[in-house]
């Protein structure tokens, strides 16, 4: 007899956005989750209330800012979907606001993912944070709305100084959109100053870098940021933020690196497909819908910064946290390793790897 539980998940709708075949090649996975595919062509066409949404990603960005648009579905699990999962396809997914990618040609992997959906979906409590977005971009507000809204905290918007005023108070942190025009996101930062003092995260190009910092000295706790990929970067730097400076972000041994990541449990043989969040020289964060429970013990294969191979590690999972509401900004879903060792010399070229980045 089928449990209320189990009933209430066989209801429970999981959404695809396609117009090709993927959807047949998905259904039997997504019955063996045991969920019910719910195929459309468009975000307009989603009925009822589906517990995740699969976007395969030769659809457009559109599809993607849509959905991300959709305060409805800023508590569910938005997964991309590919044949295969490499180095392009997993930051591709993050890159669009998704939360993990499927990938059909690894079932096993992408059915442990599947399973891991929350049924029903769980709506976050508010954290009562509140953080300021300055940009002009839509498309790239709705995605670090998303972010922020999957941790219960609150997104309010400004597009220029005059506009800051109006939005900047009780606001914990605020993150300048300058990926266009970095001097004028200096000058933001410089403007927001006249009006709260909290810290501040400047997005430019990787290329900006150097000049922007320089120009935000004498700003207090203002500090610049690679702009690829920052929105889904924005729980980590709140969750910092929140326990000191940005600026003291930077002397932290964690530091945020994205890589392809492949574990199997020790004795298992099953691979586990993930993608690097943060890394030290002791361990890893390792995101994935479906983490392994703690104190299992795991072979890792990743490529460690700066070295162009991979390494081989074995490592421990010391915590682990599935998709679903926060009570502050930490992090995305996944795992906590700790690296035991490796094979000779490769826990010193990973070790190595981290002092090069943080150099």
């Amino acid at each position: 007899m089928l449990s209320d539980r189990d009933s209430e998940r066989g209801r429970s709708k999981v959404a695809i956005v396609t117009r090709g075949t993927f959807s047949e090649a998905l259904r039997p996975l997504v019955r063996q989750a045991g969920l019910e595919l719910q195929p459309v062509v468009s975000p307009r066409e989603l009925s009822g209330e589906p517990v995740g949404v699969i976007v395969p990603l030769d659809s457009s960005p559109e599809v993607w800012a849509e959905l991300q648009e959709d305060p409805a579905y800023g508590a569910i699990p938005l997964l991309g979907l590919a044949q295969g999962a490499n180095e392009l396809s997993f930051a591709e997914t993050f890159a669009r606001g998704g939360e993990d990618l499927l990938a059909l040609g690894a079932p096993e992997d992408a059915l442990a993912k599947l399973r891991a959906i929350p049924v029903p979906a769980q709506r976050p409590e508010p954290s009562g944070h509140r953080v300021l977005v300055v940009s002009e971009d839509a498309g790239w507000r709705a995605s670090a709305a998303r972010r922020l809204r999957g941790a219960g905290i609150e997104a309010i918007f400004a597009a220029t100084e005059a506009e800051l005023g109006a939005s900047a108070g009780g606001v914990a942190l605020a993150v300048i959109d300058g990926r266009r025009q970095p001097e004028q996101a200096v000058a933001m930062a410089r403007a927001l100053r006249g009006v709260v003092s909290v810290p501040t995260l400047v997005s430019v190009p990787q290329s900006d870098l150097r000049a922007t910092s320089e120009a935000l000295r004498g700003i207090e706790n203002a500090a610049v940021h690679d702009a690829f990929g920052l929105a889904d970067a924005l729980l980590f730097l709140v969750n910092e933020a929140l326990a000191g400076s940005i600026q003291e972000r930077r002397r932290s041994p964690r530091m945020l690196f994205g890589t392809s990541v492949w574990l199997r449990a020790a004795g298992g043989e099953q691979d586990h497909l993930g993608y690097s969040y943060t890394i030290s020289e002791g361990g890893l964060f390792v995101r994935s819908m479906a983490p392994l429970a703690v104190g299992t013990g795991v072979w890792v294969e990743v490529s460690p910064p700066r070295t162009g191979r991979r390494v081989r590690l074995a490592a421990t999972v010391v915590w682990a946290r599935g998709f679903g509401p926060r009570s502050r900004a930490i992090s995305p879903p996944g795992m906590g390793l700790r690296i035991d060792g490796g094979l000779p010399g490769e826990w010193e070229l990973f070790q190595q790897g981290c002092r090069a980045l943080l150099g």
